[in-house]
């Protein structure tokens, strides 16, 4: 398999930016710094392994997947919990609410992921056995 370090950083950066502004898009400048943190830690991985990946469609298609499957796994059961506890409206609101949510994380892997891709298009990389 081959990785590229430069594609790996570059992806771990934009991933963590990326995912970071998610939140605060939705929350605001004036939410403390900490509720950044879990977001910005998961793009990080998330846009280092798809930017590792020294290709630009692998990565967006990558840092998609997983940016929104990670995502997805710690709300849904949530959205169980609503329904267990909240109303059916509730629930639906909710639910419809994390699938945008979902898709804005998921560009934000995808983001990482080409950006990754893209730096790391025409140079070495390495392969890991």
């Amino acid at each position: 398999m081959h990785i590229s370090p430069r594609g790996a950083v570059v992806g771990a950066i934009v991933g963590a930016a990326a995912r970071a502004a998610v939140v605060w898009l939705h929350l605001g400048p004036d939410v403390p710094r900490a509720f950044f943190v879990p977001s910005a830690a998961i793009g990080f991985l998330v846009g280092a392994i798809a930017g590792g990946l020294g290709r630009p469609v692998r990565g967006l298609i990558a840092g998609f997947v997983l940016s929104a499957i990670v995502f997805e796994l710690l709300l849904m059961p949530c959205v169980s919990l609503l329904g267990t506890f909240g109303g059916a409206a509730a629930k639906q609101e909710f639910l419809w609410d994390s699938v945008r949510y979902a898709l804005e994380m998921g560009a934000a892997g995808a983001l990482a992921g080409l950006a990754g891709g893209l730096a790391a298009r025409g140079k070495t990389h390495k392969t890991l056995e």
